[in-house]
């Protein structure tokens, strides 16, 4: 059997039979197959009949462009309120240093969560991929290593619980640094 237009663009693959006969049957991209499956056992029956269409694939479900920025904001809005107060924390203690670039550092970070949710961009791919690299390589290295040893502190275990909340912003700056930046994506 040949197939039509709406046939022709499903790819080849075992689909549920349309003669009911058995459990799958192979499309060949074009037209049903006289190759059969009935669980791991496979076999060949003609088709006698003219089947129903293969069916179509539904898309895969998406949250749509309102849906997805509105749970992002969700979660980047206390993640902001919590990053604004440590940094203002830090730059008002004077007496660490470390602190203080840590805090500079982290504020291209939450601009870039925010640039993601909104899809905006705001000066180059690269200056974004080496900001990425760096800064996702620095908070870990900082709040694991180096700030208990200018503290002369055992790293405290909160430090991870604080990464794995923080990894869902980690993945934003690394979507907006890395993505496809000739391609304007809407939201």
């Amino acid at each position: 059997m040949k197939g039509n237009a709406e046939q022709v663009s499903t790819a080849p693959g075992w689909y549920e039979d349309p003669s009911r006969r058995h459990a799958s049957r192979y499309w060949d991209g074009a037209a049903w197959s006289e190759w059969v499956a009935d669980g791991d056992r496979r076999s060949v029956d003609p088709l006698l009949s003219t089947p129903a269409p293969i069916p179509v694939p539904p898309p895969p479900a998406s949250l749509g462009p309102i849906a997805r920025r509105a749970i992002w904001m969700a979660y980047a809005l206390p993640i902001t309120l919590f990053i604004g107060l440590a940094v203002g924390a830090a730059m008002l203690d004077a007496s660490d240093p470390l602190g203080i670039f840590d805090a500079v550092l982290a504020v291209p970070w939450l601009v870039a969560l925010h640039l993601h949710i909104w899809n905006k961009r705001v000066a180059t791919a690269l200056v974004w991929r080496a900001y990425a690299v760096a800064y996702l390589i620095w908070l870990p290295l900082y709040l694991l290593v180096l700030d208990p040893v200018v503290t002369g502190t055992e790293p405290e275990l909160g430090y991870l619980v604080i990464l794995a909340l923080l990894a869902p912003s980690f993945v934003a700056l690394y979507l907006y640094a890395f993505s496809d930046w000739s391609v304007s994506r809407s939201l």
